[in-house]
């Protein structure tokens, strides 16, 4: 090989590493897309249009599987009582952030409402070990402990989850889950 044919070669596999590193003129579409739908579907789910924002964060996943618009799509289905939807957003919130408190204590909430109780636990207990200042696990398995008729330890979290808590409607909803188990 002579020097012309090396440099030839050599240039070649520049260009070629050159051309895979330039920005895709897709991306810019699909992360507008993303983002317009993503603002929709917040606006709709602020307004508790829970089938307005479904469908925009289903528009947003289909441009974008963004772990962010799965978590949102996930309550808007539980607003909507769809929990078994619910948890499916919530696993596909797993599937790529396994450390996320959040998609765990939610993924345990709709466990509940689908009487899947031993998912529920671990899902809360998982929760509150990633994160041991999250107060809603506390909140979580009061509800979880209520369910299946175990007072004690039902009022023992909901007393818990309001040491731990700032979120005034969640605390003001533990404190009628408490008044309505006789809790003093």
């Amino acid at each position: 090989m002579n020097k012309r044919q090396f440099l030839s070669i050599h240039l070649l596999i520049i260009g070629i590493s050159f051309a895979g590193c330039a920005k895709d003129p897709n991306t810019a579409e699909i992360n507008a897309k993303y983002e317009t739908h993503s603002k929709q579907a917040n606006e709709a789910l602020a307004a508790k249009d829970y089938n307005q924002a479904v469908t925009e964060y289903s528009k947003a996943i289909e441009a974008k599987p963004e772990t962010e618009a799965y978590k949102k799509r996930a309550s808007a289905y539980e607003a909507q009582g769809e929990h078994d939807n619910a948890i499916k957003d919530y696993y596909s919130v797993l599937d790529r952030e396994q450390e996320s408190a959040e998609a765990w204590y939610g993924l345990g909430l709709s466990s509940i409402a689908t009487k899947d109780y031993s998912t529920a636990e671990a899902a809360f207990r998982k929760a509150g070990k990633l994160n041991p200042d999250y107060a809603e696990p506390y909140y979580g398995r009061g509800l979880l402990n209520k369910a299946q008729g175990n007072t004690g330890e039902a009022i023992a979290a909901f007393k818990k989850f309001l040491e731990m808590s700032k979120d005034a409607a969640l605390r003001e909803k533990a404190q009628a889950e408490l008044k309505a188990l006789g809790a003093k």
